[in-house]
C-alpha cells in the first residue's frame, strides 16, 4: 500500500544558523500580519493606562515630571556639566537635559531587556495555535516602548528648544543614529523571550544586567572624560554599542555636532548581529513553546 512519505525534518542546528542569515523573515512576518501586530500594540498601550484618571495623557506627564528633576537637581542644584566641547557654551539645563535625553534612550533598551521573558510565557493560549506568529507577541512590546520612547525624545526636544539651546540641522542624524537602538532593542527582546520560556528566573539577571549596562553607557558622563582618565576601563565600555548611540545622540542634539561615524558603524554592526542572533534563537526554540507552556 502506498503511503505518503512526511518531509524528513531539518537538523535544528543547521536551521539555527540558516535563521541568522534570513532576518528578513521576521520583517515579512511583521508584514503580512501589520493589522494584527498594530492591535496588540495598541491594546498592550491601552492596557498600560487603563483605570488612570489621565490615561495616556501620563505618557506625557511622566517624563515631563522626570525631566525637570534632573534638569533642576543636576544642572540648577548640582551645576555639574559635560566634558567641554569645543565651540559650544554649556549653561545650566544642558547637563540636565542631556542625562534625560540619554535616559530615554537607555530606556527604550531596557524596557525590552527587562520584560521581554515574559512576553511568551503570559499569552500561553495563543502559543498552542498553530497558525499564530508568535513573533507578534515579542515585537509588540518593541511597539509600545518605541511609542512611550518618542513621547520622551519630542518632551526632551521641547525643552532644549526654550532652555536657549539651539537644535541644529545635525539633530536630523537622529534617524541613523536611531537605527541600530532599534535593532539593539529588538534582537534582545527576540532572545530573551524565548529564553524565558526555558529559564524563569532569567528575570532576576536581566535586573543586574540593564542596570550595569546603564552605567556603562556614558549617560551621567561624558565618554571622552573616560577614555582621557581611565584607559583601562575605557578599553571595555568602547565595545558597549550603547554608549556610542546615546553619545552621538547627546552630540547632535545638544552640541550641534557632526555625526561620529566611527562608533554609530560599530553600533549598526552590533545591531544587525544581535538582531540576527535574536531571531535565530527565537526561530529555533519557538516550536517548543507549545510543549514547555
Amino acid at each position: 500500500m502506498n503511503t505518503l512519505s512526511s518531509p524528513i525534518e531539518p537538523d535544528r542546528e543547521a536551521s539555527f544558523w540558516l535563521s541568522i542569515i534570513q532576518p528578513w523573515k521576521f520583517i515579512s512576518t511583521l508584514m503580512r500580519n501589520k493589522s494584527l501586530y498594530l492591535q496588540f500594540t495598541a491594546r498592550a498601550i491601552h492596557a498600560e493606562h487603563k483605570g488612570n484618571i489621565l490615561g495616556k495623557a501620563w505618557m506625557v506627564i511622566s517624563p515631563l515630571l522626570m525631566m525637570g528633576v534632573y534638569t533642576v537637581v543636576f544642572g540648577v542644584i548640582f551645576g555639574a556639566k559635560f566634558a567641554e566641547v569645543e565651540g559650544v557654551e554649556q549653561n545650566r539645563w544642558t547637563y540636565g537635559l542631556g542625562i534625560f535625553l540619554g535616559l530615554s534612550i537607555f530606556q527604550l533598551f531596557a524596557e525590552g531587556l527587562s520584560t521581554a521573558h515574559g512576553s511568551i510565557i503570559s499569552q500561553p493560549n495563543l502559543c498552542k495555535k498553530v497558525v499564530f506568529p508568535l513573533e507578534l507577541l515579542p515585537a509588540s512590546l518593541l511597539g509600545v516602548s518605541l511609542f512611550r520612547f518618542l513621547m520622551s525624545l519630542m518632551v526632551v526636544l521641547f525643552a532644549i528648544s526654550i532652555s536657549g539651546t539651539h537644535i541644529g540641522l545635525n539633530a536630523l542624524w537622529l534617524f541613523i543614529i536611531f537605527i541600530p537602538l532599534v535593532l539593539l532593542t529588538l534582537g534582545v527582546i527576540l532572545a530573551f523571550s524565548a529564553l524565558g520560556v526555558f529559564i524563569r528566573d532569567i528575570a532576576s539577571f536581566t535586573q543586574f544586567l540593564a542596570l550595569a549596562i546603564m552605567y556603562g553607557s556614558a549617560i551621567f558622563y561624558s565618554a571622552s572624560d573616560v577614555r582621557e582618565k581611565a584607559e583601562t576601563v575605557w578599553s571595555f565600555l568602547r565595545f558597549n554599542p550603547l554608549l556610542h548611540i546615546i553619545e552621538n545622540a547627546r552630540g547632535v542634539v545638544l552640541f550641534n555636532q557632526p555625526i561620529q561615524w566611527e562608533g554609530i558603524q560599530f553600533a549598526i554592526i552590533c545591531g544587525v548581529a544581535f538582531f540576527a542572533f535574536g531571531y535565530a534563537l527565537f526561530a529555533k526554540l519557538k516550536h517548543a513553546f507549545a510543549d514547555v507552556l
